[in-house]
């Protein structure tokens, strides 16, 4: 047996709403409750607080940054306002549209209903366009409001709200490139955006048995631009944002590892203008720039620990994603794809293990040293 969820009004204006119904005999249906949608510009939206109660998750609301968290058993979705990126058991997931509020409560798109429902419950949800209709699993239990319910009850206050400074409990993980970008390509075939994707997978499994929570903005070898990334970044509610990338260069000694943070200047030379995709927005990172130095120090010291390369330091430059990035946000260049010596290294498994493992190790010393801070 299905529940189904029908679009009740064709009209997507404020006031449109979504009716909970029941299939009966003979294809009849039995009206349950309706649910009101509201339209902010182009888009149709449905509140979080009524996506929790179908799904049966518990919401945390955090004021400050705009964000709400939705929990249901194993799972977690974190969904930022003005974002159309959420994230979704570590995984950015595309809502086709920027969430919005809805007189002060949280609201999603309502094309995104069904793969949030869906993954939230372990069902199947279904959308059925012609008749546009939600089709929804018996076995999901709902929870019906009783109809002279008024607004839905306040979120729970997010976890770790009332700390000034947080340690690090969620990292956003950037490989670099990807897809149709493949980046820097050293003499011998090796491709930045295999290298990259590589060593993030490995620092990601470091950290979470660290207890870190770590968000990918890709998983695989797809394209993804420079506002994507920012957005999954952004939208995470995460303390850091870690891009790694492996360098390339004219110079035929250049080689080594270095770090960025954002800082005036020019792009450097060693970064090929073509892999850099140019934005216009405000610098969102201002605020975070001290942080995000001590990162970088962090991570430095713990890469020259560990690889035995070229230490290039710590180094500044106004390069797109830092700028973008509203939290503390890192670039680690690994290594020289144009350098014979990097090239073969950096083809390595065992070498690329060795990264992640100084990676995360610079962010899990960084992150104790942050919480000895509040504490």
């Amino acid at each position: 047996m299905l529940l189904v969820i029908a679009v009740l009004l064709a009209s997507q204006a404020r006031g449109a709403s979504v009716a909970l119904v029941q299939p009966m005999v003979a294809d009849s249906l039995r009206l349950l409750q309706h649910l009101s949608t509201t339209r902010v510009g182009d888009v149709e939206l449905v509140r979080i607080s009524d996506l929790a109660r179908i799904a049966g998750a518990t919401r945390y609301w955090r004021a400050d940054v705009r964000k709400v968290v939705l929990k249901k058993d194993a799972h977690k979705l974190r969904v930022a306002m003005d974002n159309r990126y959420a994230v979704l058991d570590g995984t950015a997931m595309n809502l086709r549209a920027p969430a919005h509020g809805i007189d002060g409560e949280p609201g999603i798109p309502l094309v995104a209903v069904v793969p949030v429902l869906s993954a939230l419950t372990d069902d199947r949800f279904a959308w059925n366009a012609e008749r546009r209709e939600v089709e929804v699993p018996a076995s999901v239990a709902l929870q019906m409001r009783p109809p002279s319910a008024g607004a839905a009850p306040a979120p729970a206050p997010f976890e770790g709200f009332a700390a000034t400074i947080r340690p690090i409990r969620l990292v956003v993980l950037d490989p670099g490139h990807g897809g149709l970008d493949a980046g820097s390509i050293g003499a011998k075939g090796v491709r930045e955006a295999t290298v990259t994707l590589d060593i993030a997978r490995r620092t990601a499994k470091l950290l979470r048995a660290r207890k870190i929570e770590v968000v990918l903005t890709r998983d695989r070898d797809r394209t993804r631009s420079t506002i994507e990334r920012a957005q999954i970044a952004n939208g995470a509610g995460a303390d850091l944002l870690v891009s790694i990338h492996a360098n390339s260069s004219w110079a035929a000694d250049a080689e080594g590892f270095e770090i960025y943070c954002l800082g005036e200047g020019r792009i450097p030379e060693t970064k090929s203008s073509a892999s850099i995709d140019f934005v216009s927005w405000d610098v969102a990172q201002s605020s975070h720039v001290a942080r995000s130095c001590d990162v970088a120090r962090a991570v430095q010291l713990s890469l020259a620990r560990e690889l035995g390369l070229r230490n290039r330091g710590v180094n500044h430059a106004p390069l797109p994603l830092l700028r973008c990035a509203n939290l503390p946000a890192i670039e680690v260049d690994v290594g020289f794809l144009s350098h014979p010596s990097d090239e073969a290294l950096l083809g390595t498994a065992v070498f690329r293990e060795q990264v992640a493992r100084a990676v995360a190790a610079g962010i899990e010393h960084y992150g104790a040293a942050d919480q000895e801070a509040i504490r």
